[in-house]
């Protein structure tokens, strides 16, 4: 059964088999009850919640809203288009209307694929980068000259896409080749810019 206030309206065995939930289903169309299925009403969309986002997106915007006691005065005075409701608040759409355009950022970088050197006193590595979008959406250890396994920095390549920067973490017992991987990375970013 549904509770809305004091009216409690049954919800048809034909709702619930539609897997309709129990609150949608007008108070009209309820035929039968069954015994022990309460369910709890779905919150109000009444006006309440109207003026309170109204209120936010004014706040937001700089919109002053008007006091409920000169709510008829401003109503009166102000053009049809403005007034939106009956207590003198502009309406949501009026508000967000007046919101000033999103900025359309620009590609930090530019599209390509992108190579840098990194050396260290063990040897040499070579990072690429491909941007897309003005992101980068691949990074890898393109070649490897240092006299140790380069599958120690493995994990740095992930961090460049995760991070879409050349800040990466130091790797315990492999911090050189770690440098070296990040002034790659740095010298490819340089060249993207």
């Amino acid at each position: 059964m549904v509770r809305k206030g004091s009216e409690t309206a049954a919800v048809p065995a034909s709702a619930a088999a539609a897997g309709q939930p129990a609150s949608r289903v007008p108070e009209s169309a309820a035929s039968t009850s069954t015994p022990g299925t309460s369910v709890p009403a779905a919150p109000s969309t009444g006006s309440a919640d109207t003026s309170a986002a109204a209120s936010v997106v004014a706040a937001q915007t700089g919109l002053a809203q008007a006091p409920a006691a000169s709510a008829a005065a401003t109503t009166a005075s102000a053009p049809a288009s403005l007034s939106g409701t009956a207590s003198g608040e502009r309406s949501l759409a009026d508000a967000l209307a007046a919101l000033p355009p999103v900025a359309q950022s620009t590609p930090r970088y530019k599209d390509g694929t992108y190579s840098g050197w990194g050396s260290s006193r063990h040897g040499d590595i070579e990072a690429t980068i491909v941007i897309d979008g003005g992101r980068i959406t691949v990074s890898r250890i393109s070649m490897c000259l240092t006299r140790y396994s380069c599958s120690w920095i493995a994990p740095l390549p992930p961090q460049v896409l995760a991070r879409q920067s050349g800040n990466v973490d130091y790797v315990s017992g492999a911090t050189e080749s770690a440098i070296a991987f990040y002034d790659a990375i740095a010298e490819s970013l340089r060249k993207a810019k």
